[in-house]
Order: structure tokens, then C-alpha cells, then sequence
């Protein structure tokens, strides 16, 4: 009576092999994302804390434009783990001075820094 309906144990086997290597597959890419994702979380913070700083020292800086702005790493308010510094440095010309604000902070992945510069011009 020659041929039976359904799946051999062979044929569910390899399907289920194949099913699991998938399920694998997909649950890698989850971890790697959420891993990439708290990565790129830090590294937004970090930006948004140095353009904060150079905006701050801007302001310093219209008011003043040959007072000295550089500080040392300080906590950041909000920000629990990181830390600012800010460098000058003369430009090339006497009228711009070089800022550099420099962000630090640390976390599973281990410890990270974001440097951001700009040039000021004499107001």
C-alpha cells in the first residue's frame, strides 16, 4: 500500500535543527542590538553634554573674550558618571582662541571619552 501521509522522524529532526539555529540566530541579533543601542545611548549623552559646555563657554567668552575658560573634570549635573573638562588653547590668529570640551564617563563596556572642539572669534 505503498506510501503513508505525513513526516518522517528524519524530515522533523532536520526541521527542528533548522528551527533552532534560526531561534539562535535571532535571539544574537537582539542581544547585539541592545548592546549597540546602550552604546549609542552613552555617546548621545556625551555629545549633548559638550555642546552644553561649549554653549556655556561661548556666553563666557562674548562677555569676555581673554578671560580663561579651561577647567578641570568636573561631574556633570545630571548626568551621574560623567565628567567634563574644558582645555583653550590660542588660535592662529589673536583673534580666536581654541576650546575643547571633553567628556568622560564609564560604563559596562568599560570607560569612553568624546572630545569636541571649536575656534571663538573675538566678539
Amino acid at each position: 500500500m505503498g506510501r503513508s501521509r505525513g513526516f518522517s522522524l528524519t524530515e522533523v529532526m532536520v526541521g527542528l535543527l533548522f528551527l533552532t539555529i534560526a531561534v539562535f540566530g535571532v535571539i544574537a541579533a537582539y542581544f547585539i542590538t541592545l548592546r549597540a543601542e546602550a552604546k549609542d545611548d552613552g555617546l548621545y549623552t556625551a555629545v549633548l553634554v559638550a555642546q552644553t559646555e561649549l554653549n556655556r563657554v561661548e556666553m563666557q567668552l562674548k562677555a569676555n573674550f581673554s578671560q580663561n575658560v579651561a577647567h578641570p573634570p568636573v561631574p556633570v549635573p545630571g548626568h551621574p558618571g560623567y565628567q567634563v573638562a574644558v582645555a583653550q588653547q590660542p588660535g592662529p590668529d589673536p583673534e580666536l582662541t581654541r576650546v575643547e570640551a571633553q567628556v568622560t564617563w564609564s560604563d559596562r563596556q568599560g570607560p569612553h571619552r568624546y572630545d569636541a572642539w571649536v575656534y571663538f572669534a573675538r566678539p
